[in-house]
């Protein structure tokens, strides 16, 4: 049974000679087969690191239901050797949003997705597009607690709904994956000290029947948004 490897290296020779270009040839293959691909650059993900994603997907206007992994599992994997080549870090493989280890057991796929990042990572478990303000300092000191556990707390804007996210995460082995019985008491906190503000508040529950299966916790509130 085979094994996805995610590249950790210890000494790197990076030297910023990647080309983008050349994962886009790798994936011409792919899109002879009709589905869509993307690399793009300046992603940022939900513990706010900034990342490169590779993606492949459906094209639902020529009707192709499903990803084969057969057909497209070479290109992949030239991916990674190609990247590896360079040295890059962190590379991990996502199947339908979730981390992969064992990609065999996959049967029905409809996105794929790399990440890489030759930046890097960040190391404090708070991060706050929005700087520091008094609000922004309140729930930092609320969060305190799951900060010492691992958790990772994000605000950013929300300009939709005119107003500001609060991102909670636990990053374990590359994935976010939670019970709500750790968050449950400093989310009734922030949610006494945010009161009638909110928009609302929910979990997103993992489809893949993990447990714990709480990938990511998200509060929304209004407030004029703040600026950097």
């Amino acid at each position: 049974m085979k094994h996805l490897i995610t590249y950790s290296l210890f000494e790197s020779t990076f030297t910023g000679q990647y080309s983008l270009d050349d994962i886009r040839d790798m994936l011409l293959e792919v899109s002879d087969l009709g589905l869509l691909t993307r690399v793009q650059g300046g992603v940022r993900i939900a513990n706010g690191n900034i990342e490169t994603q590779i993606k492949i997907y459906e094209n639902s206007s020529r009707q192709v239901n499903k990803i084969n992994w057969n057909e497209i599992k070479d290109a992949v994997e030239r991916i990674f050797e190609y990247l590896k080549s360079y040295n890059i870090e962190d590379v991990e493989l996502f199947i339908n949003g979730e981390l992969v280890t064992n990609y065999n057991i996959i049967k029905k796929i409809s996105t794929v997705s790399i990440y890489f990042s030759e930046e890097e990572k960040i190391t404090e478990n708070f991060y706050s597009q929005l700087g520091e303000t008094d609000i922004t300092l309140d729930i930092r000191h609320i969060c305190l607690d799951l900060e010492d556990q691992g958790f990772s707390i994000s605000l950013y804007n929300h300009t939709m709904l005119d107003g500001v996210t609060i991102l909670i995460t636990k990053m374990v082995h590359g994935v976010s994956l939670f019970k709500y019985e750790e968050i449950e008491e400093t989310v009734k906190e922030l949610k006494d000290y945010l009161g009638n503000k909110i928009i609302y508040d929910k979990p997103f529950m993992s489809e893949a029947g993990f447990s714990p299966n709480i990938l990511y916790y998200e509060i929304v509130f209004k407030n004029k948004p703040l600026k950097n």
